[in-house]
């Protein structure tokens, strides 16, 4: 359970209450609204309007674009001479949603002399192939169209050219230093600042507009946004119209083979926003690319099946299976990041010979937002090594790549995402030089911090602020939906879900207006008699028609600002304390020779972010934990009981840990704050060197006062083996009405020594055993509490 996080206002930029007015009057909105448009640095009448009224977003004039006029002029030439034409993409979903564009565009201006390319992602890569050349030379084209590729291809436009066949390049990802000798559209050259976002769809759609009628963008501008949330574009500007306008179309079902996909995909009848395109329609067009063929969803696109529903059907379907295969990479990976030392390494470079590179692009950005690492993953291709590279916020993955470049066979990409080519002998030297280049970079980027945009009560979220936030909207990349800090709320109606208990909802309020709630991938326990802070983007549940106010909580942490409230919070952890110092009763004794100061401890832990784990072991010493570590405590993780599964390594206070389930390797160091002499249980949990203990608080000698009788353990063991046999017995683990937490452990323990029951460290489960009678003196255990 998180406690502590550090909670920072993004950008930080300063305004006055008469900024605020003046928005309010001239605009007629909420004084939040006009906050959080104030808190991203924009203040401008006409920069506030374009967010409410995309009509006044100006586009980028397409022949703008460098090459623009040679690319028409070429391209007309090959119409009026009937020359037959080659549209090549990438295979994701900003080459299929682009390849789809150009495709029927042709079509819809009568010119049927064009087909459609895109590679297969494990037998030829990404890019122009040589052998996708000569095919497409046998089909008689004279002239290619890249979509969202091809500004690397040096040699396969040249061996184009010399059989040829002229290139034109669309594309939108960082050009190399030497480009190819082709006509090159790409927004990245040039001085049109407005235009560099552009995805590679958004491209193609502007060569379409320039060639054909700009009302190509009133036709097509729903898949030109679908690629541009897929790309994470940053929606600012022209991409903020291009999106508005394509979730519009998109709701009006306009394209029926798009709305195919999405009554596949999205089951609830609801408004679609960016959100769900990147979490549902997105991957289902991608994972045609990352597991099959990427023709299966430009035909269903472009009109090209005779069954187009059952199409977006087998889209859905695939889908479902590139997750099942993305979490076994995941799963695996995570297991390989274990056995790194992340105190010291700022990368996750991982390589695995049986990973799929359909899914290591999606594989590696869940990873890298659990890790706050750029992360790249790579499997077998041959000799050489291919994968997907996937980067944080303030670190350009393209950058990182290049200062590594001559031990890479082949990259291209952009500022969050790349693909890379790697002979096997230099993934060493490979890591080593990447992690030269992250050395250059603040620690704090490697940190989870978290932002939040305005601070407000519950009070203000009411449905005109949503309605008012939504005209900010689509949502994404440079463009997120406003985060809010919410001080001091009570909380109630906690309820956890999901098939892990993984996910919770509640109902929130710091005023006199409590509103509904969900957390998503979030195991705090929640206690009614406490104040928290929280993190929530605010927004509309639909259901049935019915709209109703639902805040999403991204994170959530005790309000603990002082002496008083501290102590209130360790008050209410007496059951978790008695269970950590009745586990000390049985842990094998052996010494820990090495003390510490506090002083020497935080010295250490502002040294890095990483590594350190400061076990509470009781109440005085937990009491005493606030002043002797006042000035980091806000940079700690504070968690209770028990370290989260596959938990990065930030430091970290544990307070009253559950000792059996404990697994400290992931920590470099670990301090032991305890007011007793216990010191002598610990050694068997980690490495001798690297524990310590806390030498500042005076201490008493411990008393075994945690004791269970013959006749109390006889009772417990009656509803033990009841509860093993109604499958019940986690519940009475946790404490119940009639039983401590404390006793029901020991009395496991006790019992585990005896052979009546047998424990599965794996499964963390309890079986019983054949044995009818046992004599409890034998328990070691229980000879250390007898008579005491």
């Amino acid at each position: 359970m998180y406690i502590f996080m550090l909670y920072i206002k993004k950008n930080n930029i300063e305004y006055s209450q008469n900024d605020v007015n003046k928005i309010m009057h001239d605009f007629n909105i909420s004084e939040l609204t006009s906050k959080i448009i104030l808190s991203r640095g924009i203040k401008n009448y006409d920069d506030i309007m374009s967010f409410f009224d995309a009509d006044s977003i100006l586009s980028t004039p397409n022949f703008s674009l460098l090459n623009m006029q040679k690319a028409v002029d070429r391209i007309e030439k090959a119409m009026t001479t009937g020359e037959k034409i080659a549209v090549y993409g990438d295979y994701d979903v900003d080459g299929i949603c682009g390849v789809s564009i150009v495709i029927n565009v042709f079509k819809d201006f009568g010119y049927d002399e064009v087909i459609y390319y895109i590679p297969d992602r494990i037998k030829e890569g990404y890019g122009i192939n040589i052998d996708a050349v000569d095919y497409i030379k046998e089909q008689n084209c004279s002239l290619i169209i890249t979509v969202d590729c091809g500004i690397s291809n040096i040699e396969e436009v040249e061996y184009a050219k010399k059989i040829g066949i002229d290139v034109i390049i669309t594309d939108h990802h960082v050009p190399p230093d030497i480009m190819p000798d082709a006509v090159i559209i790409n927004p990245q050259l040039g001085n049109i600042k407005d235009a560099k976002n552009l995805c590679g769809a958004s491209v193609a759609m502007k060569l379409m507009c320039a060639l054909f009628d700009d009302d190509i963008f009133n036709e097509y501008c729903d898949f030109a946004a679908i690629a541009s949330i897929a790309d994470m574009a940053e929606l600012i500007g022209e991409n903020r119209k291009i999106v508005k306008y394509g979730l519009k179309r998109i709701n009006e079902g306009k394209n029926k083979n798009i709305k195919y996909l999405v009554d596949e995909c999205i089951k609830d009848d609801k408004t679609i926003k960016s959100d769900d395109i990147a979490y549902y329609i997105a991957p289902a067009i991608n994972a045609a690319g990352r597991i099959d063929k990427a023709d299966k969803c430009v035909d269903l696109f472009i009109d090209n099946t005779e069954m187009p529903q059952e199409a977006a059907a087998i889209l859905a379907h695939e889908n479902y299976n590139r997750r099942n295969i993305e979490k076994a990479v995941i799963k695996q990976a995570v297991t390989k990041i274990k056995e790194l030392d992340l105190k010291t390494q700022r990368a996750i470079i991982l390589f695995d010979e049986r990973w799929h590179p359909g899914v290591l692009g999606i594989a590696a950005s869940k990873i890298k937002n659990t890790y706050f690492r750029p992360v790249i993953l790579l499997t077998s291709k041959g000799d050489m090594l291919i994968g997907s590279a996937r980067s944080i916020e303030g670190i350009d993955m393209h950058k990182a790549i290049k200062y590594c470049s001559h031990l890479v066979k082949q990259f291209g990409g952009h500022f969050m995402a790349a693909g890379l080519i790697i002979d096997k002998e230099n993934l060493n030297k490979f890591k080593l030089m990447f992690e030269n280049f992250l050395s250059g970079y603040d620690n704090s980027l490697f940190t989870p911090l978290k932002y939040y945009d305005v601070l407000a009560g519950t009070n203000d979220i009411t449905l005109d602020f949503i309605k008012e936030i939504n005209l900010l909207a689509p949502f994404g990349k440079g463009n997120p939906s406003p985060s809010i800090l919410l001080e001091n709320i009570n909380v109630k109606d906690y309820k956890k879900m999901g098939n892990d208990n993984n996910h919770f909802r509640c109902q929130i309020d710091n005023g006199d207006n409590y509103i509904k709630a969900v957390a998503f991938s979030n195991n705090t326990q929640i206690s009614y008699n406490q104040k928290y802070n929280a993190i929530i983007s605010a927004g509309l549940n639909e259901w049935k028609g019915r709209l109703s106010i639902q805040a999403q909580i991204h994170d959530i942490k005790l309000t603990i600002s002082d002496d008083e409230a501290w102590f209130k919070y360790i008050e209410n952890l007496k059951e978790e304390f008695d269970l950590t110092l009745s586990q000390c009763l049985y842990l094998k004794e052996s010494s820990i020779s090495n003390k510490i100061n506090t002083k020497e401890v935080i010295k250490r832990i502002k040294d890095t972010a990483f590594g350190a784990l400061i076990l509470i072991l009781d109440i005085n010493a937990a009491k005493n934990a606030f002043n002797l570590f006042g000035d980091i405590i806000n940079t700690l993780d504070i968690i209770t009981a028990n370290l989260e599964d596959d938990k990065l390594n930030f430091n970290t206070m544990l307070i009253a840990p559950d000792i059996k389930n404990l697994d400290l390797n992931n920590y470099d160091e670990v301090y032991i704050l305890t007011s007793y002499e216990i010191n002598s249980c610990f050694k068997s949990l980690h490495d001798q060197n690297k524990m310590y203990i806390i030498s500042d608080i005076n201490k008493m000698k411990f008393t075994y006062s945690y004791i269970i009788d013959l006749e109390r353990l006889r009772k417990i063991y009656l509803i033990v083996r009841n509860s093993i046999v109604n499958n019940s017995l986690d519940s009475i683990i946790c404490g119940s009405d009639n039983m401590k937490k404390w006793e029901i452990h020991m009395a496991l323990k006790i019992f585990e020594e005896v052979n009546l029951l047998n424990y599965d460290s794996n499964n963390k489960k309890y079986t019983l055993t054949n044995i009818k009678k046992v004599d409890i003196e034998k328990s070691s255990t229980y000879q250390k509490i007898k008579g005491k």
